[in-house]
């Protein structure tokens, strides 16, 4: 949620854009600040391809319980960023974008 609502800051041209050059390592900061701030707490859960895979391979390989272990956590790092995706836009469009000022159109209203 976080790490969308600061792209979505960073893209956005209403805001102050960021410069081009600049852009990939702003978002590079963003990620490395983000999974420093959050890793303890959350795991960091960021990409689900980083913890699915792993256990898809584990299981493969034949270790036991890599889905059930901590109470079967293994489904949080894989819907809490889609859901967090999707309410971070949310909170972006209500809180950031509503508050834009609308475009004026010169041939009248419409």
């Amino acid at each position: 949620m976080v790490l969308l609502i600061c792209l979505l800051a960073l893209v956005d041209e209403k805001n102050r854009p960021t410069v081009v050059p600049s852009f990939p390592s702003c978002v590079g900061i963003l990620v490395v600040g983000i999974g420093m701030s959050f890793s303890m707490i959350s795991s960091a859960a960021l990409n689900p391809a980083r913890d699915l895979g792993p256990r898809i391979m584990l299981t493969l390989v034949g270790y036991d319980g890599v889905f059930s272990a901590n109470n079967h956590y293994f489904w949080i790092p894989i819907v809490a960023p889609t859901l967090g995706a999707i309410v971070g836009c949310g909170v972006y469009l209500l809180l950031i974008m509503a508050h834009h000022p609308a475009k004026v159109n010169n041939k009248g209203f419409f």
